[in-house]
């Protein structure tokens, strides 16, 4: 992709590159790359939805995910601070249903603009640019699972609370039910750009950005 200089104005004229490959092991890799030739920001991610069951809703499957904090929004969904998981329903630190803490998303006034569920940046504990673990999902009926591995510091986690049942699925005849995936998007932290403290999504002639993320999939035992 070559998006010129002023494109959805953005600076600079950023030629990227995204490779998907299939690895032994049940692996699939994507690999993002970018140059610029004037100071811009970028953050790339992928907007997959997952359903380790292969339809219906995801609420009684199982998500981990390698984090230390989340990041809090207004009531607009402008990032605003990160935060402790801990005690919140943004807590996934160990193995749990995503839907065990709906009726503490539900009590949050301030989630009100997500519908009360997730659409929200976790802050990954691995380190930055080197290869880490950021989720691992699973269903328990089948035993079917996928972990995420990336370069990544954060992933965007967002809940499928919009589907309303009338997107078509791949099975003739059927819809997407309201949670019926989970995307699980590894990037920087959005608004990083108004944010010193976060890692830079700044690109700067002569640089490449370059990014890796990871979903391998198994059997759980």
């Amino acid at each position: 992709l070559v998006s010129p200089d002023g494109d959805m104005g953005f600076p600079g004229t950023v030629q990227a590159k995204v490779t998907y490959r299939v690895l032994p092991g049940n692996v699939w890799r994507i690999d993002y790359e970018a140059t610029t030739d004037k100071p811009t920001v970028i953050n790339l991610t992928h907007h997959t939805y997952w359903n380790m069951a292969g339809e219906g809703n995801v609420l009684g499957q199982e998500l981990q995910i390698f984090e230390n904090r989340y990041t809090k929004t207004d009531d607009g969904l402008i990032p605003l601070k990160d935060e402790p998981v801990a005690g919140t329903g943004f807590d996934f630190t160990t193995m749990r249903k995503i839907g065990a803490k709906a009726d503490w998303m539900a009590a949050q006034p301030w989630l009100k603009c997500t519908d009360n569920w997730y659409d929200h940046n976790f802050v990954l504990s691995g380190k930055l640019g080197e290869l880490h673990p950021a989720a691992t999902m699973k269903d328990p009926a089948s035993g079917r699972k996928m972990e995420i591995w990336t370069t990544e510091p954060c992933m965007q986690m967002y809940g499928a609370q919009n589907m309303d049942g009338t997107l078509a699925a791949k099975a003739a005849g059927k819809t997407l039910p309201q949670f019926a995936g989970l995307a699980l998007e590894t990037q920087h932290a959005p608004d990083s750009p108004n944010h010193v403290e976060w890692p830079t999504t700044v690109l700067r002639p002569g640089e490449t950005f370059k990014s890796h993320t990871e979903y391998r999939f198994g059997v759980a035992k």
